[in-house]
């Protein structure tokens, strides 16, 4: 009898860890199928300098001063940021957003989405491990986002919505893509704000959790290699245009661990932007 307990006991403790490591690779499946459909969406071409009358959003890739080569404390690079405005092809997005009557649920076929890390407080073998984000903000396709306009109040609260909106003053204004071209106007550009979801919707905001990189790399029409560099569709008011390459495409690397089982699994993400 003791020996068959303890048969049945391992037997139990594989079979748990296997479907950690199933639920694992799921995960991991969705978070990947989810980038590359946002990719596949951006809506600005992957050039310097995209004007506010193109009406065409932006793109954005922030490159954090660790690498892969270099983790500086982690086992990979978790301060990328990958940021743009993305259309969707089928089913619209939706959202909440606090509107004057209460929540309400909008969609649309553009939004403001962006990747990120953040710590998720628990470590493996020593090292910090990483939730991987994705927050969604609504976009209106037209220029004033006239569709939005009786959404948004002044208590619109940015750690709550999925509607991209900016400060105008004593109010806050929904953002079209003409208005997301200006970086002023964009979701990471609102200094000392919370980046993720907060109150009731802590959590919903959270893509992958156990993150240990998320390694994005862009490659420009000269080079010969994805590399680590930033890469932005900036347009500044008054100021003279921005000169840099276009890009050929990114290269987005995602690894996460289980720590039971001391499994780790990769995705990469490859998109071009040649012929768009």
């Amino acid at each position: 009898m003791a020996s068959l307990a303890t048969l049945f006991a391992t037997f139990g403790r594989t079979v748990s860890q296997t479907q950690t490591v199933v639920d694992l690779n799921a995960r991991i499946r969705i978070a990947a199928a989810q980038l590359r459909q946002d990719l596949y969406g951006i809506t600005a071409p992957a050039k310097p300098w995209v004007r506010p009358e193109a009406n065409a959003g932006y793109f954005e890739v922030v490159e954090g001063v660790g690498t892969d080569s270099t983790p500086a404390g982690t086992l990979g690079d978790v301060d990328d940021r990958l940021m743009g405005t993305t259309t969707t092809f089928g089913k619209p997005f939706a959202g909440s957003v606090e509107g004057p009557s209460g929540i309400e649920t909008l969609e649309s076929s553009c939004a403001e989405v962006v990747w990120f890390c953040e710590p998720s407080g628990q470590t493996f073998e020593g090292k910090p491990l990483y939730n991987l984000y994705r927050r969604q903000l609504l976009v209106s396709a037209t220029p004033g986002a006239a569709w939005f306009a009786s959404s948004v109040s002044a208590a619109v609260d940015r750690n709550l919505t999925d509607l991209s909106v900016r400060d105008a003053g004593t109010s806050k204004t929904a953002n079209s893509l003409s208005d997301l071209s200006k970086p002023a106007n964009r979701f990471w550009a609102v200094s000392g704000a919370t980046k993720t979801l907060q109150g009731s919707r802590l959590g919903e905001d959270i893509i992958l959790p156990n993150v240990i990189a998320f390694d994005v790399r862009t490659y420009s029409i000269p080079a010969s290699a994805y590399t680590d560099q930033s890469f932005n569709t900036n347009y500044v008011e008054n100021a003279a245009p921005t000169t840099g390459d276009p890009l050929r495409g990114v290269e987005v690397r995602i690894r996460c661990v289980e720590s039971s089982t001391k499994q780790i699994r990769q995705a990469t993400v490859v998109h071009s932007f040649e012929g768009l």
